[in-house]
């Protein structure tokens, strides 16, 4: 026990910088605010092109909806929005299936929920509340 004391308590010679983890860059709010702030222009992006997708939805075809969802979820891809990507590739595969007008209307009243999440786990939860609304 009286190791693990020399490991652990600060007084004993210990290097204070490489034991104080909450002063660590990596831990810093105004990191993680810069961090988020970094998508944002990703996020307009892709919320003008939901938001062009939503206005002309009715006018276009599968193959159109197909290709827009899915150049939406190679950008989320790209940028680590897992619960966007996940929503924009069952909203491509949707939209090729029969009903796929009600369905993409669904999917787009997702979209917002699934751009501003940061959290992977958002995905199931999304996708789950898609699969509440479809049956």
């Amino acid at each position: 026990m009286a190791a693990v004391a020399i490991f652990v308590n600060p007084t004993h010679g210990c290097n204070k910088a490489l034991t104080k983890f909450g002063e660590a860059p990596f831990n810093d709010p105004m990191e993680q605010a810069m961090a988020t702030d970094a998508l944002e222009p990703i996020r307009r992006q892709i919320g003008e092109a939901i938001a062009e997708i939503h206005k002309r939805a009715a006018r276009l075809s599968p193959l159109d909806i197909y290709n827009r969802m899915d150049a939406i979820r190679e950008v989320a891809a790209a940028n680590g929005l897992k619960a966007l990507e996940g929503l924009a590739q069952c909203s491509a595969q949707l939209a090729l299936m029969p009903g796929h007008r009600i369905a993409t209307r669904s999917c787009l009243e997702h979209m917002d929920e699934a751009l501003e999440s940061d959290s992977p786990a958002d995905c199931q939860t999304i996708l789950a509340a898609l699969a509440v609304r479809l049956h």
